[in-house]
């Protein structure tokens, strides 16, 4: 179908204009308000078929449903309607898209600082000087965001060390998870990430494990 999600969806969906073409397709899709979500998965509008596998199984995993998208029909238009934001899959990975605009992953900055660590100027970042990080530490970043700090404390404890970061919000948690699976720097430790909040995961947690 058109549209899978958990659950059951209203009778029709089909017929309403889910398999149609460009701009059929939007008007018909985006005139269902009773269908507006807060967040849902997608792919992008250029050769979708290659990402809906991966994106089919993204939003399983994190519980959201999954809207397929013929190959260049806009999204923008069904912002607000349908979805309040949408998760795409593309060619440069993941991307959220809502009213204000979008966001995706990148190391930024954090690929500055690792450099910097790397040419042994520790003490030029304020984080791993206060943390006072040391190789094969364990380290609890508890306001992930995007992973730059995580980045950077993944680099300064090192490939015997180890970093869980932890996110709230279920769209940066997705974006930073699937970023920094595929942005793992060397020599650094790997990245476990979890959604939830902080203190929950925390007291979860093994004594002596962070």
């Amino acid at each position: 179908s058109p549209l899978t999600r958990r659950g059951t969806w209203p009778r029709g969906m089909a017929e309403t204009g889910w398999s149609l073409p460009e701009e059929r397709w939007v008007e018909s899709a985006c005139a269902l308000p009773t269908m507006t979500m807060s967040l849902a998965v997608s792919v992008t509008g250029k050769h979708p078929g290659r990402y809906l596998l991966e994106a089919s199984l993204r939003a399983s995993e994190w519980g959201l449903p999954l809207m397929e998208r013929p190959e260049k029909t806009p999204l923008g238009r069904c912002i607000g309607t349908l979805a309040d934001a949408f998760l795409a899959l593309g060619g440069n990975g993941w991307t959220l898209y809502d009213a204000q605009g979008s966001l995706s992953f990148s190391p930024g900055m954090a690929a500055v600082r690792i450099k910097r660590l790397a040419a042994s100027q520790q003490a030029e970042d304020a984080l791993v000087r206060l943390g006072e990080l040391r190789p094969g530490d364990s380290v609890l970043d508890g306001t992930l965001g995007l992973g730059a700090d995580a980045l950077v404390c993944a680099r300064a404890v090192g490939s015997t060390g180890r970093v869980l970061g932890v996110e709230a919000s279920l769209p940066l948690y997705a974006l930073a998870s699937e970023g920094l699976r595929r942005s793992r720097f060397p020599f650094s430790a790997p990245i476990e990430v979890r959604h939830g909040k902080a203190g929950d995961v925390l007291s979860a947690l093994s004594s002596g494990s962070v």
